[in-house]
């Protein structure tokens, strides 16, 4: 990731816009590319005069996402008092760099919430159907491969690829022959997994809301329960695989076993 501040300007109108760019991955060279800025006055302009009528330029790179901030609202001290620039506010106004971590942190949470007010809703992307999901997630992985081919990031680096090798390599090793590494190294998922204490702490809710969230998984069941049913003999519960149900319904398997009951207990 590399923050930058650019700058932005259409032919006919004249109008101008500054912004700041510090989004996870970003690079300099995504601007005008598969970056168009999020302000919705020139996304309105793209709309009318298209991309091709747009003057652009990253004005400065810069180190962390705070020192990036602090140049835009310094250029917007100016911009906004101009009539021939679009922006209409100084942008962030953070007198120090703690107050920006608490920013991002109040974002992270507040996304968490409204996604998952939005999946109870049923709204948003929780709206719509299977076909349409698959369609707006593959649009965003072929969007990211762009960028990421260009930009030699990611998996494309080749950096990245011989460190990712090398780490798992020595972690496989190690593992087969150390089992206290090897409990180590499975833990972890336990320890900072969307149902871990540190991941609920971080999000600033309670422990019950942790407990009911994960209780509700478990009512659905993962990935590799799909499709399963489970069934008791008053003792121990067992899963009844859909390879079973495709020999025979487990309506049938009841009743030639009436030891057994569906469910759980």
């Amino acid at each position: 990731m590399i923050p930058y501040v650019y700058f932005i300007k259409n032919k006919t109108t004249g109008l101008k816009y500054i912004g700041v760019r510090f989004a996870n991955k970003c690079q300099p060279n995504d601007l005008w590319t598969t970056y168009f800025t999020s302000s919705l006055l020139v996304k309105k302009l793209i709309n009318h005069y298209g991309k091709d009528d747009f003057e652009f330029k990253v004005l400065k790179k810069f180190n962390s996402k705070f020192e990036a901030i602090q140049y835009e609202q310094l250029l917007l001290k100016t911009a906004c008092i101009r009539k021939d620039y679009l922006n209409i506010h100084s942008g962030y106004n953070f007198q120090t760099e703690e107050d920006f971590k608490i920013h991002l942190e109040k974002r992270k949470m507040i996304g968490y919430l409204s996604g998952k007010l939005q999946e109870s809703l049923k709204i948003g992307f929780f709206g719509y159907t299977e076909e349409k999901k698959k369609e707006i997630c593959s649009m965003g992985g072929r969007a990211a491969k762009i960028v990421n081919e260009k930009n030699k990031s990611g998996i494309f680096s080749e950096e990245v690829r011989r460190k990712q090798h090398e780490s798992l390599r020595k972690l496989q090793i190690s593992a087969y022959y150390n089992p206290e590494l090897r409990k180590k190294i499975c833990s972890k998922g336990g320890k900072n997994g969307n149902f871990s204490k540190n991941y609920y702490e971080k999000l600033g809710l309670s422990e019950k809301d942790r407990i009911n969230a994960q209780r509700e998984r478990g009512k659905k069941g993962g990935p590799k329960n799909k499709g399963f049913i489970w069934y008791n003999d008053g003792k121990n519960i067992y899963k009844y695989t859909k390879r079973q149900q495709e020999i025979e319904s487990f309506e049938k398997f009841l009743e030639k076993n009436p030891k057994f009951k569906k469910g759980k207990k």
